[in-house]
C-alpha cells in the first residue's frame, strides 16, 4: 500500500509547530479567503501584460485565426491569448515582465500606482460597517466572518512570526479588530534594529499606502513595493535586516507556506534564496512545509521540492486527520463556495490543538515587555515566582561595603585575613560587580606601598585587578618588589588570560579537568578562527557551574539554540545563586529564539540584581569623555590634564574581559546584545593591542559598513602587518571550513575585504581562490553584484598585480561568462588591474574570448573587449573579429544598454558603418534625461550620458548634434519649469547640482558655433545651478560642512583649470593646499588627489605659484598625523603624497618627511 506522505508531512509540521520552530509565510492566495477582489500574481499582471504586449497579443490572435479558422468564439480567443501570455511568462518570467513595464513607461512610480489601483485595503466605516476600498473608492462591504481564516491564523500562537509578501492590510486589521491580543506589525528594518520582542506580523514586501503618502519601502525612496526583478536582486543589500531575520529563521527553524501557488514568483524567488542559504548550512533536513490543495505529480517538480528542502502537504489528502469523517469527505467539493477556506481553517485549528485535542486559548495577558522581561512558558512562570533571601537582595551593597572595609584596613596596614575570607565567601554569590571604585582604591594603595604583600593582600590585589577588568602586565613596572603574586593561583590565571588576549595559540596543559583551562583553550582557538578544534574541545568539555553559560553560548553558534537552551534550562533549575541565575536567564532569553521570551526577570530587577546589560551600559557610560565646563567667550589659555588619563583603554579592556568571562557573544543571529556602534568604540580603543579578540567579536556582526571600517582600521595600522597576515589567512581558511558556524560567515567576508590591501598577494592568493573565489564561481549563476561574497572577490581581485594570478582569475571568469556575464564583466572591467597583464593574453584566455565574441550579441562582451583593448591586452585579431561581428549584427540585435553603445562608439570610431548603428541607438534615448517625472510632480535620479563620452566620441554631424541639442533643450526646459519646487528638495540637491554642472561642462566643450547655438540653454543652466548651490564662490563651497558641497567646489575648480589654465585659480589652489595642511577631513582623499593632479598636469605653472614651502609642511603633517586621521585612506592617498614628495625631491628639497614618503616600507605597500 502506498504511503500517504502528506499525512507524514502534516504530523512532522505539527511536531515542529508544537516545539515552537515554525514561522508562517503568507502569500497572495490567503487574502482570497476574505474576498475575490484580491488577485493572485497572474491576475494582478493581466492588465500590465495587455498594456505592454497589446500589439503583439492582437497580432498573435489575428494570425492564428487567419491561418486556422475564419470565425472564432470568445472562449477560444481567451485560450489563444492565454497560450501567448504563457509563452511570454516563460520567456521573461513574472518579475522580468514587471521590470519591462517600468522600462517601457520610463519611471518607477507607474508600477506603484498600478498595484494600488488593483489591491483593496480594508477599513471600518464611521457607522461601524467594514468595507474594501481601492484608492478611496468603496468596492464592497464585508463582515467579520469573512476574516475567519485570518483570525484562525492569528490564534496559532506557536508560530514564531508571521511573515507575508502581501501588500494588503488584512492581517493587521484582523489583529486590531478581531483578536484577543494585538500582534505588532514590523514593516521596516528600523523596527527590527530597535528590537521586536513579541511574535510579529512582518511585511517583507511593503504595505499599501493608505494614510501615509511617503513614497518608500524600508528607507528605499525609489519604490513602495517589492515586485520587479531588480527589487529582488537588491533585496539582501537594501533590506539587510529583513533578509537576515528570515535567513536566521530558516537556519534555526522552519517555514509553513500558506497561500502560494507552485508558480508564484514570490514563492519561487524566496525558495531559491533560502535554499542557497541552506546549501551553505549544516542542516540538510526539510525546512519548508508547502500547504496546497493538490498533489504535484510531475517528477521534475518533485525533484525540485527535494533539492530545495520542501515538504508538500496536500490538504485534500489529510482530511481525515483534520477531523472530517468519510461522509463529509465524500460530499466535499473544491468547486463549492468557501470550501478552500473551510479546509484551511480546519488545518489551522489542527495545528493549534493540544495533545488532548483541546484548542489552546490565546493568552491575552502578555503585555509589551522588553527583551529580558517577557513571561510566557511554564519556566517563565516559575522564574517569576522565585523568592530571594534578604542576603541575596542585599548582596551588591554588602559586597561593596566589604571592599570599602578592606581598603580602609589596607590603608591603615591592618591584618586582612578575616576580611579576605569574607570577600572570598561573598564572591561565590556575586561573581560580577558593576561599581569597582573600592577595588581601584585598593590597587592604588598597593602600587604605592613598597615591599612585598602578605598572602591575603596579594589575593585581594589580584581579585581587584580582575574585577576592574585589567591585566597583570598593565601594572608590572610597579610590582617588581611583590614576588608573592606569582604564587597566587588567580594571578597565574590572569597571566594566562593576558596571553590569550594577545593571541597565543598554544593550548594550555592541565593535569586535572579544569573549566578555566578548557574555556581558555577554546577561546584561543576561536580567536584564531580555528572553529574545528574549538568545536572538538567544546564537545568534550564537561562544564560545571557558571561555565555552562559560556559553553551554551558557543554551542548555540555551532548547533542552533535548541541544544544550548536545553543545557541552560536544566542549569537554571538547579541554581540558588541569584546573580548567576539572573545571568543564565538573560542568556537563555537571548539564544532561545522564542517569542515571547521564556524567562521573566522582574523579580531580580526589583531587587537590584544586575543583568549583564546593566554592567555593560555602566562601562560604556564610563568610556564617554567628560565634557569640559564652558569657558567665557574669547578665553585664551591651555588645558591641563593631571596624570595619565587611560580611561578609554581601561574601560574598553574591562568591557572585553566582561564579555569573555560571562561567555556572551555580542551578536547572535539578528539579535545584538551590544549595539555595533558601541562595540566599535571599544574595538577602536583595543584592536592595536589585542587584535585577535577584537577581530573575533567583530565578525559576529553583519553590518557591512561598520565591519569594512573595522577591516580598514586593521589594514591601515603599520604595527599589525604580521597579525593582519595571520587573521586574513585564518579567515579564508575558516570560510571554506564546514565547521565554521553560519553566523560568522558574512562577518568574515565583510571584514577581510580591506585586509587584501596590506598583505602580499603571494601569501593569500591560493587560499582565497580555494575558499572564496571557487565558491563564488560554483554558485555564480545565483549571485548579483550586491552579494557579499562577490564584494569580497571584488576587493581581492583589485589587489592583484601578478600576471600569473590575474591570468588564473581572468581565465576562470571567462569560462563562466555564460553563467553570469554581469558579475564576470564587473570583476574584469571594474576590479582587475589589466595593465599588469603586460599587454598580452595567453592562448587559453584568447581562445575563450574568441568563443564569447563569436556568440555576440547573445552574450554582450563589449565592455570586456573595450577594457582589454585600452589596456593593450587585446590581440588585433580579436578586435578585428569583434568589429566583424558588429557589422554582421542587425540594428535591432545590437544591445541597447547605454554603456555597451558608448564603448562600441569608442572602439569603432574609425568605422563609420558600426558607429552609425551605435549612434543611432544612442540618439533614440533620452540623452539628457533630467530626472523630472512625466507628471511634473517630482524627480528621480537623472539618467543621462556623461559629458566624458562626448569627449571620447567627438564626431557628430549636424543632424546628430541637432538631436542631442534638442534633447538637451527639452530636458533643461522641463527641469526649469519645476525648478522652484525642486529647490526645496534637499534629498536630490546634490544630484541636481551634478547634473547641471555636467550640462555646462558639455556645452563648454563644444565648438564656438555649436556653443553659440546653445547660449540660451547655457545661461539658463548657469542660473539654475546658481539657485541650487548654497555658496557664492568655490572657496565658500570648500568651507561647507556638507561633503557634497566641498566635492562640487573642488570639481568646479578642476573644470575651470582644464578650461582656463592654472593662473586664474591661484587663490583656490592655495586654499586647497591649506585645507590639506590643516587636515580637514571632509573630502580628504579628493583634496590630496587634486594637488597631485595639478602637479602632474601643470607642473611648470605650479612651480610659478612658489608654494613648495607649503608642500613641505603638508608632507610633515601627514607623516606625523595620518594614523590619527579617521578619514585618511592610505590606499587612496599614499600615492598622491609619494608623488608630491618625488616632485619636491626633483626641485632640490630633501628632509625626513620626503624620505619617509619615498622609502617607508608601509607606504610602499600601497603604491
Amino acid at each position: 500500500m502506498e504511503v500517504n506522505n502528506n499525512i507524514e508531512n502534516l504530523k512532522a509540521l505539527k511536531k515542529d509547530y508544537d516545539n515552537g520552530l515554525v514561522s508562517a509565510l503568507i502569500g497572495a492566495g490567503f487574502s482570497k479567503n476574505v474576498s475575490s477582489l484580491y488577485l493572485d500574481w497572474t491576475s494582478l499582471l493581466e492588465d500590465l501584460i495587455d498594456d505592454i504586449f497589446k500589439l503583439e497579443i492582437n497580432q498573435y490572435i489575428g494570425n492564428y485565426f487567419h491561418c486556422n479558422v475564419e470565425k472564432y468564439h470568445e472562449d477560444e480567443k481567451k485560450q489563444i491569448k492565454k497560450e501567448f501570455v504563457d509563452n511570454l511568462l516563460g520567456k521573461y518570467g513574472y518579475l522580468g515582465i514587471v521590470s519591462k513595464y517600468v522600462d517601457q513607461k520610463g519611471y518607477r512610480e507607474v508600477l506603484e500606482n498600478y498595484i494600488e489601483e488593483r489591491t483593496p485595503y480594508v477599513k471600518r466605516n464611521d457607522d461601524g460597517t467594514i468595507s474594501l476600498y481601492i484608492k478611496d473608492k468603496k468596492k464592497s462591504n464585508i463582515i467579520e466572518s469573512d476574516f475567519s481564516a485570518h483570525k484562525q491564523l492569528l490564534r496559532c500562537d506557536k508560530f514564531k512570526n508571521i511573515y507575508t509578501t502581501n501588500y494588503d492590510n488584512l492581517l493587521e486589521f484582523t489583529s486590531d479588530n478581531f483578536s484577543e491580543t494585538q500582534t505588532p506589525v514590523v514593516d521596516t528594518s528600523w523596527n527590527l534594529s530597535n528590537g521586536f520582542q513579541k511574535r510579529s506580523i512582518i511585511k517583507i514586501h511593503g504595505s499599501l499606502s493608505i494614510e501615509d503618502d511617503r513614497f518608500e519601502f524600508d528607507g528605499d525612496q525609489h519604490l513602495r513595493y517589492i515586485i520587479a526583478q531588480e527589487d529582488y536582486d537588491t533585496y539582501i543589500e537594501k533590506h539587510e535586516a529583513f533578509s537576515h531575520l528570515m535567513r536566521i529563521s530558516m537556519l534555526q527553524g522552519k517555514f509553513c507556506l500558506l497561500g502560494f501557488s507552485g508558480n508564484d514568483p514570490n514563492y519561487m524567488g524566496w525558495v531559491k534564496w533560502m535554499s542557497d542559504i541552506l546549501g551553505k548550512g549544516k542542516d540538510k533536513g526539510p525546512k519548508i512545509y508547502l500547504v496546497t490543495f493538490k498533489n504535484e505529480e510531475s517528477s521534475d517538480k518533485k525533484l525540485y521540492y527535494k533539492n530545495h528542502y520542501i515538504r508538500e502537504i496536500n490538504l485534500m489528502e489529510v482530511l481525515s486527520l483534520l477531523g472530517y469523517d468519510q461522509s463529509e469527505i465524500s460530499k466535499l467539493s473544491l468547486s463549492a463556495p468557501n470550501s478552500y477556506k473551510e479546509i484551511l481553517e480546519s488545518f489551522l485549528k489542527f495545528l493549534c490543538k493540544t495533545e488532548d485535542g483541546v484548542l489552546k486559548e490565546t493568552d491575552d495577558g502578555r503585555g509589551n515587555y522588553t527583551f529580558e522581561d517577557i513571561p510566557e512558558t511554564s519556566t517563565g512562570s516559575e522564574t517569576a515566582k522565585v523568592e530571594l533571601t534578604t542576603s541575596e537582595k542585599n548582596i551588591s551593597f554588602e559586597y561593596k561595603e566589604l571592599w570599602n572595609e578592606a581598603c580602609s584596613k589596607f590603608y591603615r596596614q591592618e591584618e586582612l585575613s578575616e576580611i579576605f575570607e569574607r570577600i572570598k565567601n561573598a564572591k561565590t554569590k556575586y561573581p560580577f560587580c558593576q561599581v569597582v571604585y573600592n577595588q581601584e582604591r585598593f590597587i592604588e594603595t598597593a602600587l604605592r606601598r613598597k615591599g612585598d604583600l602578605t598572602e591575603p593582600e596579594a589575593y585581594l590585589f589580584a581579585l581587584a585587578v580582575k574585577e576592574t577588568g585589567q591585566l597583570p602586565r598593565y601594572y608590572s613596572p610597579f610590582l617588581q618588589d611583590k614576588p608573592i603574586l606569582d604564587s597566587i593561583p588567580l594571578w597565574k590565571e590572569m597571566i594566562q588570560r593576558e596571553e590569550t588576549l594577545k593571541g597565543s595559540i598554544e593550548l594550555l596543559q592541565h593535569g586535572n579537568s579544569s573549566d578555566y583551562f578548557t574555556y581558555e583553550n577554546i577561546q584561543r582557538k576561536l580567536f584564531h578562527l580555528d572553529f574545528e578544534t574549538a568545536h572538538r574541545l567544546l564537545e568534550d568539555w564537561d562544564a560545571k557551574g557558571y561555565w555552562l553559560q559560556a559553553k551554551a553560548m558557543r554551542l548555540a553558534a555551532f548547533h542552533g539554540s535548541e541544544k544550548a537552551f536545553g543545557i541552560l534550562s536544566s542549569y537554571i533549575d538547579s541554581l540558588d545563586n541569584a546573580q548567576e541565575k539572573m545571568f543564565a536567564c538573560v542568556l537563555a532569553n537571548y539564544i532561545s529564539l522564542m517569542d515571547p521570551r521564556p524567562y521573566n526577570l522582574e523579580c531580580f530587577l526589583q531587587n537590584n540584581i544586575y543583568r549583564q546589560g546593566e554592567i555593560i551600559s555602566y562601562i560604556l557610560e564610563k568610556m564617554r569623555s567628560k565634557e569640559d565646563k564652558p569657558k567665557q567667550r574669547g578665553w585664551v589659555g591651555s588645558s591641563y590634564s593631571l596624570g595619565s588619563n587611560n580611561t578609554l583603554y581601561e574601560q574598553s579592556l574591562r568591557f572585553l574581559q566582561f564579555i569573555f568571562d560571562t561567555g556572551l557573544y555580542l551578536n547572535f543571529g539578528i539579535r545584538s546584545f551590544v549595539n555595533i556602534k558601541d562595540w566599535y568604540k571599544v574595538c577602536k580603543n583595543l584592536f592595536r593591542f589585542l587584535p585577535y579578540p577584537c577581530f573575533f567579536y567583530s565578525i559576529q556582526y553583519h553590518d557591512k559598513d561598520v565591519l569594512r571600517r573595522i577591516g580598514q582600521d586593521y589594514a591601515f595600522t603599520p604595527d599589525l602587518l604580521e597579525e593582519n597576515k595571520d587573521l586574513l589567512l585564518s579567515s579564508l581558511k575558516a570560510y571554506g571550513n564546514q565547521c565554521t558556524p553560519e553566523t560568522f560567515l558574512s562577518g568574515i567576508l565583510n571584514i577581510t575585504g580591506p585586509l587584501y590591501l596590506c598583505v602580499n598577494e603571494s601569501i593569500w592568493f591560493d587560499s582565497f581562490k580555494t575558499n572564496i573565489f571557487d565558491f563564488m564561481i560554483t554558485h555564480i549563476s545565483e549571485y548579483t553584484h550586491s552579494d557579499i561574497v562577490v564584494k569580497n572577490v571584488d576587493n581581492a581581485v583589485s589587489c592583484l598585480k601578478s600576471k600569473y594570478y590575474l591570468e588564473i582569475i581572468l581565465e576562470t571568469l571567462l569560462q563562466h561568462a555564460k553563467d553570469n556575464m554581469d558579475i564576470v564583466q564587473r570583476v574584469i572591467c571594474s576590479d582587475m588591474n589589466l595593465k599588469y597583464l603586460d599587454e598580452e593574453l595567453n592562448e587559453g584566455i584568447s581562445n575563450l574570448l574568441e568563443e564569447l565574441i563569436c556568440v555576440y550579441p547573445q552574450i554582450d562582451i563589449t565592455e570586456v573587449v573595450y577594457f582589454l583593448n585600452i589596456n593593450r591586452c587585446l590581440p588585433d585579431r580579436l578586435l578585428k573579429l569583434f568589429m566583424t561581428k558588429l557589422k554582421e549584427v542587425s540594428f535591432d540585435d545590437i544591445p541597447s544598454e547605454v554603456g555597451s553603445l558608448l564603448y562600441i562608439c569608442i572602439l569603432a570610431k574609425n568605422d563609420e558603418e558600426i558607429t552609425k548603428k551605435a549612434k543611432q541607438k544612442i540618439l533614440e534615448k533620452d540623452i539628457w534625461h533630467c530626472g523630472v517625472l512625466p507628471d511634473g510632480y517630482g524627480m528621480t535620479a537623472p539618467n543621462y550620458i556623461h559629458p566624458q563620452f562626448f569627449k571620447e566620441v567627438r564626431e557628430w554631424n549636424d543632424e546628430e548634434f541637432k538631436i542631442i541639442s534638442n534633447n538637451l533643450k527639452e530636458n533643461i526646459n522641463k527641469y526649469s519649469a519645476l525648478s522652484e519646487r525642486l529647490r526645496e528638495d534637499s534629498f536630490m540637491k546634490n544630484v541636481q547640482i551634478a547634473y547641471l554642472s555636467d550640462v555646462l561642462q558639455y556645452i563648454e566643450s563644444l565648438s564656438d558655433d555649436r556653443k553659440k547655438s546653445l547660449e540660451d540653454i547655457r545661461e539658463l543652466t548657469k542660473s539654475l545651478l546658481s539657485s541650487r548651490v548654497s555658496y557664492d564662490s568655490f572657496i565658500e563651497a570648500m568651507l561647507s560642512e556638507q561633503s557634497a558641497d566641498v566635492s562640487n567646489g573642488i570639481d568646479n575648480i578642476v573644470q575651470g583649470v582644464r578650461s582656463s589654465g592654472l593662473k586664474s585659480y591661484h587663490n583656490e589652489i592655495n586654499f586647497i593646499v591649506d585645507r590639506a595642511i590643516i587636515g580637514e577631513q571632509i573630502v580628504l582623499s579628493k583634496n590630496l588627489s587634486v594637488i597631485e593632479w595639478l602637479i602632474r598636469n601643470y607642473e611648470q605653472d605650479f612651480k610659478e605659484m612658489q608654494i613648495d614651502s607649503k608642500l613641505l609642511v603638508l608632507l610633515s603633517v601627514y607623516k606625523n598625523r595620518w594614523q590619527d586621521m579617521d578619514e585618511f585612506r592610505p590606499d587612496h592617498s599614499f600615492k598622491d603624497l609619494y608623488y608630491i614628495a618625488n616632485y619636491l625631491k626633483k626641485e632640490g628639497h630633501d628632509n625626513d618627511s620626503i624620505q619617509y614618503w619615498l622609502t617607508d616600507n608601509f607606504v610602499r605597500i600601497f603604491l
